[in-house]
């Protein structure tokens, strides 16, 4: 008589071992996908940090260059923007230091598109405006106050609509130790900001208002022009 052959195993998952397998790989992505989506929120501050400093740079060329004022601490018939009430056009006047307003904005900020150039039609810096740029300007900066924000993150929140009297404006932003805050739409509810001084500070919430208390009075030092 003939012995009946044995089956070959076929190699194949049962379904409770593919169900196992689909649970493992979705374990495994919960513990990597944070880490990933940490680690490119931290690239993107970095940028925006290298934003800052080469806008920085080219603020203080211009600055050396314009009786050691900022823009906006001088009048337009000077070549500055004093008076000027949208943020972006206190940044206009340093297009030859800065070489490419894409710097305008910051990497993070999704509500907000990147200029091209200066001058185009559709996708230049002059058309945007507002639009192209995601940093605020310090109306208060001045060469004698290394500790003062010459300009930061837009989403900086405060009182609104005040009067500045440095840059001659009456719809700054006053910062203010005890209520400045950071809106969570732009670096997870943190900000850079840059100092007279030309370094950027990378500031949470609490960092934030132990800055603005070194910088003495707000109604002095802490006005800023948001987009």
């Amino acid at each position: 008589m003939f012995r009946k052959a044995s089956k070959a195993p076929t190699g194949a998952f049962t379904l409770i071992e593919l169900l196992v397998v689909i649970a493992i790989i979705g374990i495994l992505a919960s513990m990597i996908l944070p880490a990933l989506a940490k680690a490119k929120g931290k690239a993107l501050r970095i940028a925006c940090v290298s934003n800052q400093r080469q806008m920085g740079l080219a603020l203080r060329m211009w600055h050396d260059d314009n009786e050691n004022r900022f823009p906006w601490r001088l009048p337009p018939a000077s070549g500055g923007s004093q008076g000027l009430t949208e943020a972006w056009r206190h940044f206009l006047p340093i297009r030859s230091e800065v070489g490419t307003p894409k710097v305008f904005k910051c990497p993070s900020d999704s509500e907000k598109d990147k200029a091209n150039d200066w001058d185009s039609p559709g996708d230049g810096f002059q058309v945007m405006g507002n639009r192209a740029l995601s940093y605020f300007a310090g109306l208060d900066s001045d060469e004698n106050l290394p500790g003062v924000q010459v300009l930061g993150d837009r989403n900086v929140l405060g009182t609104d609509n005040q009067y500045c009297e440095n840059a001659l404006i009456n719809n700054a932003t006053m910062l203010e130790a005890t209520t400045a805050t950071w809106q969570s739409s732009i670096h997870n509810g943190a900000g850079n900001i840059l100092l007279g001084d030309g370094s950027v500070q990378q500031l949470s919430l609490h960092n934030l208002r132990r800055h603005l208390e070194t910088t003495g009075d707000p109604t002095k030092f802490n006005h800023v022009l948001k987009p």
